[in-house]
């Protein structure tokens, strides 16, 4: 695969880029968090739904839209005043003794004046005649009171923040949970999770060895080293003799002309299903590698390979090879490498942009995790793996 114009253009981001991504949607993550734990969320939640409601809605369609003039109140004191000018009524108001006003008590428009006067002067009337004469009467009610609130609440910088996020991929980086991480902070291997040498099911076979077919020994942790919260492991010309696997021979000592490590989480960590991401580099001609690896030595998940030439990913097993050589990309920079394993397949991503996929081909297997850096017989070198951390996710 070229990665150099995906790069270009973009779609495979820069690992510095590609960690603020991930900074930021841990950020919102957390902040979306807390905005759903909070009150005042749960208050806008209740107030959404008031708000929202049929009857609710339409005493704010009547309160805004009708008008003073159409409501009963305003037309009974309309006819109130027209009434006070009755020629009979005035009468009636400037009469000086009783015996007059009985007089005039019987007229139609004094009797609807007197009944209109006694109901307009009620505290009730005054109430809600104040409350249609105002042009604020919605904003003034209990019911604008509560939509009030809830604009405030909606407008406010976090529910604006929660309503905008993209919910969906929020919730799949939430969805991930982190359940190992090995940040090189310790000086030692084992305060890091790791042991030096391979690791086997069988807790009475051999671990620290080497192989006849290799030019490097492996020598425990001693070409270990963790520093500025960095492991790197590191393949040197050295001549040494040292214990090793010949394929016919059995273990023999065997003599090297370089030295290196491997370490493994076999005997701490592992896991059937998630993801591992690393952050990682390498130099040199000889080979570096992070593997996942099950029960038996094959076949393995090369998580990150570096060939000498460029990175690769995919399956090794005693057959052959599925991979992916990735091309445009200088090893010697960091990636963060991911790979998601399910039941069903594989997926492989270099700073979050996939690059490969396969059928799982040991399904429900626990993998450790195994790194490495080595040099073939006929690819002898020195190089360097530098690991700044790896992490591990569950759903």
């Amino acid at each position: 695969m070229q990665l150099f114009f995906k790069r270009l253009f973009g779609q495979l981001p820069s690992t510095s880029r590609y960690e603020k991504r991930v900074k930021k949607m841990q950020k919102k993550v957390k902040l979306l968090q807390e905005i759903e734990q909070s009150d005042y969320f749960k208050e806008y939640q209740e107030l959404r739904s008031k708000v929202n409601e049929d009857k609710f809605l339409q005493k704010k369609e009547e309160y805004t839209s009708r008008k003073y003039k159409d409501t009963e109140y305003y037309q009974k004191l309309a006819e109130l005043k027209k009434l006070s000018g009755d020629r009979n009524v005035k009468k009636y108001l400037k009469a000086t003794s009783d015996a007059e006003r009985l007089q005039l008590a019987g007229n139609i428009a004094v009797k609807g004046y007197l009944r209109l006067k006694e109901e307009t002067e009620t505290p009730e009337f005054k109430e809600k005649n104040a409350f249609w004469a105002d042009k604020k009467r919605w904003q003034h009610s209990e019911r604008g009171q509560i939509e009030a609130r809830y604009l405030e609440l909606h407008n406010s910088e976090n529910i604006r923040f929660y309503l905008k996020a993209d919910k969906r991929s929020l919730e799949y980086f939430e969805s991930w949970q982190p359940i190992w991480n090995a940040p090189f902070r310790e000086p030692s291997l084992e305060k890091n999770d790791f042991k030096a040498g391979f690791w086997f099911k069988q807790p009475e076979l051999k671990r620290d060895f080497s192989y006849c077919e290799e030019a490097q020994a492996y020598m425990g942790d001693r070409n270990v080293n963790i520093q500025n919260s960095i492991m790197s492991i590191v393949t040197k010309k050295e001549h040494v003799t040292a214990p090793a696997w010949h394929e016919k021979k059995g273990f023999t000592m065997h003599d090297f002309d370089y030295t290196s490590a491997v370490v493994n989480t076999g005997g701490t960590f592992g896991m059937a299903v998630g993801r591992f991401l690393a952050k990682v580099r390498a130099t040199g001609k000889c080979h570096s590698a992070i593997y996942l690896v099950g029960e038996n030595r094959f076949p393995l998940i090369e998580m990150y390979h570096y060939n000498g030439k460029h990175i690769v990913v995919g399956i090794t097993d005693k057959n052959g090879k599925e991979e992916q050589v990735l091309r445009g990309i200088r090893p010697n920079e960091w990636y963060v490498m991911s790979v998601a394993v399910n039941r069903q397949e594989i997926i492989w991503k270099i700073n979050d942009f996939e690059v490969f996929r396969c059928i799982n081909p040991m399904p429900g297997q626990n993998l450790y995790i195994t790194c490495q850096s080595f040099a073939p017989k006929d690819q002898a070198g020195e190089g360097q793996l530098d690991i700044a951390w790896i992490r591990a996710f569950e759903r």
